[in-house]
């Protein structure tokens, strides 16, 4: 019992001290944002100079912006690649990156799942052609219209049927420019 007793006394001081110890100081340490030797955002601890790393703020880069939007190979750098990447893309059956290469901005859920869909049934179906309709790979263009108005696009040709080449539906995917890069849309 004087054993139970002096634990609980032992106990119970060492608590209060902790208690009545003032907690250690958060450290604010402060987080740099830093560009990459290839564009990449790079987080660090440590300010970008220290790192030799440019700056990634707003005030960084309004003092250094390009003449042109700058493509560091994340994105097609003209039409003919962005057609290369999605049969790419359509060979090896992956409907996530043939959607990689496209621009989803404004729309919501549902109709996004219906794109995922279509661009399923896409790669796992028999595609006869990918064509580009209209397009130069002009750096001032944002996606040059072909000499009949209509926008320039990438034309996907499959087969309805795997077993008839003849039976084939087309869909027509706008191209459009933008900040360096090349991009499908719906």
């Amino acid at each position: 019992m004087r054993r139970a007793l002096s634990f609980l006394l032992l106990t119970a001081g060492a608590m209060a001290g902790a208690l009545a110890a003032p907690a250690a100081p958060a450290q604010d340490t402060p987080v740099y944002r830093c560009v990459g030797a290839n564009g990449e955002p790079v987080f660090s601890g440590q300010p970008c100079s220290a790192l030799r790393l440019p700056s990634g703020s707003a005030s960084a880069a309004a003092a250094e912006t390009p003449a042109a939007p700058q493509n560091h190979g994340f994105c097609a750098a003209d039409a003919e690649e962005l057609r290369e990447r999605a049969a790419a893309a359509i060979d090896a059956h992956d409907a996530n990156r043939l959607a990689a290469l496209f621009l989803w901005q404004g729309m919501d859920g549902a109709a996004a799942l219906a794109r995922l869909h279509e661009l399923a049934a896409i790669v796992d179906g028999p595609v006869l052609g990918l064509q580009l309709e209209g397009a130069t790979s002009a750096p001032a263009a944002s996606a040059a219209a072909p000499s009949d108005g209509s926008a320039a696009a990438l034309l996907v040709r499959r087969a309805i049927d795997p077993w008839n080449a003849v039976a084939a539906e087309e869909a027509r995917y706008p191209l459009v420019q933008r900040d360096g890069c090349w991009w499908l849309r719906f």
